[in-house]
């Protein structure tokens, strides 16, 4: 092994100074590129996140305004069929004999127990109309005249 000079070693000592130095500082500059790419993939990554949950939250408004349509629509569709139903009924040949006997004795304005199913057939608009299942304004437009008249000639009775 040939003898190196001091001269030599100092060269050689400080080139690998310098070489660590380097070494060090590109090591520093690949973290710090590093942390501002996770840092900007953060930023992105939240972006996306809020995006995400106003888009998800533009959907849930449209769901429940889409639901609550539909629901709507549905009450009033059941409505309808009940108010069909009960029109039936009310003019069913059974009910109408009955009527026609209320009228007899609700003209005399006295009680008679066939008042009771002209009543209850009331009672039972009214419950359905309290719990949803009917539509006041249908209510109103199909049995008025109806409901008034017997509440008028039975008010004394009842």
């Amino acid at each position: 092994m040939p003898d190196l000079s001091q001269q030599t070693l100092n060269f050689l000592g400080a080139v690998a100074a310098i070489a660590s130095a380097i070494a060090a500082l590109t090591g520093m500059a690949t973290a710090i590129i590093a942390f501002w790419a996770v840092r900007r993939a953060d930023r992105n990554a939240q972006a996306q996140l809020i995006e995400a949950r106003d888009l998800t939250e533009k959907q849930l408004k449209l769901s429940q305004e889409t639901f609550a349509k539909q629901n709507e629509s549905h009450k009033l569709t059941v409505a309808a069929e009940w108010l069909f139903k009960l029109d039936e009924h009310f003019d069913s040949g059974p009910l109408r004999s009955k009527r026609r006997m209320s009228a007899i004795a609700l003209k005399g304005k006295k009680y008679e127990p066939v008042l009771e199913d002209i009543w209850d057939f009331f009672d039972t608009m009214g419950l359905l109309l309290r719990k949803g299942a009917l539509d006041e304004e249908m209510i109103w437009s199909r049995f008025f005249y109806w409901i008034n008249g017997y509440w008028k000639t039975s008010k004394d009775l009842l």
